[in-house]
This record gives structure tokens, C-alpha cells and sequence, in this order.
């Protein structure tokens, strides 16, 4: 994680997280920041895509190696 106050390094880094918070940032520039294992701090994910909660699993499956998902990691977690 860099701290806002790293410099321009910091306010790229906290402008990231913003555009993805206030959905502005494509999903492919998502992908790319999380292949590099990008710190998306405290900021909440980006709502899935689709409605089926199968495709968010997937996803969470790809991303995370399992289906572990808790409560805390929001939408998918309500479905039954």
C-alpha cells in the first residue's frame, strides 16, 4: 500500500481507487491492476457485473483460488 503522502506515486494510487469506488474505471484496467496484486484498501469491490450469482462466484473463484466467500465480501455472500 502507498500512502497518500508517497508523492505523485501516492495520488496516482489513491486516484486508482477512487475511479474504481466511484465506478469510473473499466473493467479491463480492474484486471490489470489485479494481476499486478494492486492494494485496493478499504475501498468497497466493484459491483459485479452480472446478476447471476454464479458468475460472481466464478470470478471470486478465479480471483481467490476458492469458494470460500465470507459475509464480508458483500452481494454474493446474500444469495441462497
Amino acid at each position: 500500500s502507498v500512502p497518500q503522502k508517497q508523492g505523485s506515486l501516492g495520488a496516482w494510487v489513491s486516484n486508482q481507487r477512487a475511479a474504481r469506488r466511484g465506478d469510473k474505471m473499466s473493467d479491463e484496467r480492474v484486471r490489470k491492476l489485479d494481476d499486478i496484486g494492486f492494494d485496493w484498501g478499504t475501498a468497497r469491490p466493484k459491483p459485479p457485473s452480472s446478476d447471476d450469482p454464479l458468475d460472481e462466484l466464478a470470478e471470486h473463484m478465479a480471483r481467490h483460488g476458492d469458494c470460500g466467500v465470507s459475509q464480508s465480501q458483500g452481494s454474493i455472500y446474500e444469495y441462497e
